[in-house]
């Protein structure tokens, strides 16, 4: 079976779930489901994507929900870009906001993005001799001991989303205290 990927309008899209050739499947999780959603969408939270299958009929396509992470993006980069901060600060809130991904995978993921941009922006910056390596060794230094004291706090927090989202957002605006005050 090959599998394409085909931007689709949402005209095509609900013409396409009518005459039953395609099936809607929204990413968010149950509670937003819950809320609001296209009628006779199906309901996979990304967050349990992986762990369980999604069961359509194998000829209809399979059209996945995720109309608000470009404008997301979007925002994110704008602002990254503008204030000059880095973008994982507001990706990982931003992918959760629009795809209903939990801290973790959004963490995750903003990680690896922030990784990818972070290390081409480095690079050009260590060849234009931008670099205090000195600072930059403590600053490696800090993190590697920050996280390893992180690690068991991380694990206490596995199981409760609601309070490892609190910290977060209270971080979040801490540090935007810190920058408004500064």
């Amino acid at each position: 079976m090959t599998e394409t990927l085909t931007k689709l309008s949402p005209s095509e899209v609900q013409a396409r779930i009518s005459a039953g050739r395609a099936v809607l499947v929204d990413i968010r999780e149950p509670d937003e489901f819950a809320r609001s959603h296209v009628a006779g969408a199906h309901s996979q939270p990304l967050s349990a994507l992986e762990q369980s299958h999604l069961t359509v009929d194998p000829d209809a396509d399979v059209v996945f929900m995720v109309l608000k992470l470009a404008p997301v993006g979007l925002i994110a980069g704008l602002a990254a870009g503008f204030f000059g901060i880095g973008g994982g600060f507001l990706i990982a809130p931003g992918l959760m906001a629009s795809t209903g991904m939990t801290l973790a995978n959004a963490s995750a993921s903003s990680l690896v993005s922030v990784s990818l941009f972070g290390t081409a922006t480095s690079l050009s910056y260590a060849s234009a001799g931008m670099v205090v390596w000195p600072l930059f060794g403590a600053l490696v230094a800090g993190g590697a001991v920050g996280t390893l004291a992180a690690m068991p706090i991380s694990r206490r927090l596995a199981g409760k989303g609601q309070l490892a989202r609190s910290l977060f957002a209270v971080m979040v605006i801490a540090v935007g205290m810190w920058i408004l005050i500064g």
